[in-house]
């Protein structure tokens, strides 16, 4: 009962001027953080090699806008009294809790992933069925660009805490990776190794200081054949060259094979 009478008398304190007022600090907070979103953005594309530190910076910058300005909105615009405060949070807080508790726990998630930080803006990264860059690390939710249809796609924070994401970029802007090509077991495997290595080496894509290597193996295909799998490993600059680097790779190792007379399996 206590309570309630608390919370009456705090809503009951609250002027429509109070509302307008803070309602026009959220729309200028939120202008502040998208200004700083573009800003950082404007800044990572004019300096590359500092993509990763601007952009890893931003969410940080966000969340500790967001709640500075929320906390002292509060207190300055709608001032509400110590026993009001308290016996409003009281009332309120199991209510929102069971209301909002996916929200919440994807909040509680987003300041977890802000902390120890397994990925940053920027990065190339795998998530379930979704690979692209994080364009976005918000309060609730996560966004990425995916590489392939380049489609925008909203993760709720959460999620990250339950299930595995791999990082192909960990906060930097080179990433590892990986193409596979499938010959005969009768083919010059050595001659494919040096045409292998001889395209990586001379791609502008890749860190050609950066170790890479082809890795042999054998496959046995669902039909019973044998085959070969060399896989080239290496470092690309940037992570956003990956698309560039595949179809350079494909085209330069295929007219080699052509060249040379090896058949590779399709």
């Amino acid at each position: 009962m206590l309570e309630l009478e608390h919370a009456e008398k705090f809503l009951l304190g609250i002027q429509w001027i109070d509302i307008i007022l803070f309602i026009m600090v959220i729309a200028v907070l939120t202008f502040v953080g998208k200004f700083i979103e573009y800003s950082a953005n404007a800044i990572a594309n004019k300096f590359p090699k500092i993509r990763m530190l601007v952009l890893g910076w931003v969410p940080i910058i966000c969340f500790s806008i967001y709640f500075i300005g929320m906390f002292a909105a509060i207190y300055v615009i709608i001032n509400p009294s110590r026993d009001m405060l308290l016996g409003f949070l009281a009332s309120g807080l199991i209510a929102i809790g069971f209301a909002l508790k996916d929200a919440a726990s994807s909040i509680i998630a987003g300041v977890v992933l802000l902390v120890e930080r397994p990925f940053q803006l920027g990065d190339r990264i795998s998530f379930e069925e979704v690979y692209g860059d994080i364009t976005a690390i918000g309060l609730s939710s996560v966004t990425v660009l995916t590489v392939e249809e380049e489609a925008v796609v909203t993760i709720p924070n959460h999620l990250f805490l339950s299930h595995v994401v791999t990082s192909r970029s960990a906060g930097t802007l080179e990433m590892t990776k990986i193409m596979d090509i499938y010959v005969f077991p009768d083919s010059d495997l050595e001659k494919v190794q040096n045409i292998m290595n001889e395209v990586t080496k001379n791609c502008k894509f890749v860190d050609s200081l950066k170790r890479y290597a082809v890795v042999a193996k054998e496959n046995l295909s669902v039909v019973g054949v044998v085959n070969i799998e060399m896989r080239m490993e290496c470092v690309l600059k940037d992570s956003t060259t990956e698309k560039e680097f595949m179809t350079y790779y494909t085209i330069e190792v295929n007219k080699a094979f052509k060249a040379s007379g090896i058949k590779q399996i399709r």
